[in-house]
Parts: structure tokens; C-alpha cells; sequence
């Protein structure tokens, strides 16, 4: 477990403490906000009820059927946190062959998503880091063509006045 993924076990056993709940069960406590794909509107998702499945690696949040169905997937394993947010990948697929990743940003006096970034379809995230006070360091390889290796791509990003910034590192 590296240093910042502990931070964050210990900010949800408190989390998990103060509202009584189980430790496989804090994340049910966030609400993350998705825009859908045309950019229009924002889906509140809370990670609760019988629609979720938890995995060792990742917890899956499922709703509609057949063709209709639309995933969201959060991975604990990579979350890092700083005195204001929580960093975690979240994954969205609508049914069809994407599979979306993004940055989500989650206030921790609100517990909902204060920002995003869009990283890519069909990523596969590999570190998550807090590089300084402001930077958050993003690594993931690229989707792959053609069976070939992807590209890895380090992104960095900052908050500023709530909004999440790409930046120069």
C-alpha cells in the first residue's frame, strides 16, 4: 500500500466511524456527478443499494438493461487525497463498446464530485499521485491498437478556486 492510498484508508475509517458505517461500504457516502456523453446534463451516482458490486479491484455501480444499460466503476486502489479532495478513476460505459475514464475530484466537506477530467476511453490506469501540495500526477497507458502497447501518458492537474486545471509539470 503506498503512502497516499493509506491517507486515504484513514480518512474513510473516519468517514466510516462518524456515520456508522462498514469499511467496504464507505464509498457509498460520496456522491460522484457524471456528464453524460453529449456534455448536456450531469447524473448524480451514489455507489448504494442493490445495484452495486464490489470486486477486489474496483466496485461497479449498474442501472437499466440490455442496450440500456449503463455502467460507472470507481477504483479504490488508486484514490489519493490532499487537505481538500479526494482523487479517484471512474469508468462509464453506456452499453456500447467505450468505456470512458475520468478524474473525479470529490470535495471532502460535501462528498460530491467538485470537478473532472476526462482521461480517455479504455485507459488502464497505473499510478495516481500527489506530486506537491497543488499537483496531482496522472499515469495511464493509452488504449492500444491493433494489439500493439499503448502509449503511457503522465497528466498533471491542479485545483484552482474549486475547478480542476491541466498544467505543465
Amino acid at each position: 500500500m503506498r503512502v497516499g492510498q493509506a491517507f486515504v484508508c484513514i480518512y474513510f475509517f473516519a468517514i466510516m466511524t462518524i456515520l456508522g458505517c462498514s469499511q467496504s461500504r464507505a464509498w457509498d457516502q460520496i456522491t460522484f456527478m457524471v456528464t453524460d456523453l453529449s456534455g448536456d446534463s450531469k447524473t448524480a451516482i451514489v455507489f448504494k443499494g442493490e445495484n452495486v458490486t464490489y470486486h477486489e479491484d474496483y466496485i461497479r455501480f449498474e442501472e437499466g438493461q440490455g442496450r440500456d444499460i449503463q455502467r460507472y466503476t470507481i477504483f479504490p486502489q488508486y484514490a489519493v487525497e490532499d487537505n481538500q479532495y479526494i482523487y479517484i478513476p471512474l469508468a462509464d460505459s453506456g452499453g456500447g463498446t467505450g468505456i470512458f475514464f475520468e478524474l473525479q475530484v470529490i470535495d471532502k466537506k460535501t462528498l460530491i464530485t467538485a470537478d473532472y477530467a476526462p482521461l480517455g476511453d479504455r485507459v488502464q490506469i497505473k499510478n495516481i499521485s500527489i506530486l506537491d501540495d497543488n499537483t496531482i500526477a496522472v499515469k495511464y497507458e493509452e488504449r492500444s491498437l491493433y494489439g500493439e502497447p499503448g502509449n503511457i501518458v503522465t497528466e498533471h492537474y491542479e485545483m484552482h478556486e474549486g475547478k480542476l486545471q491541466s498544467v505543465d509539470f
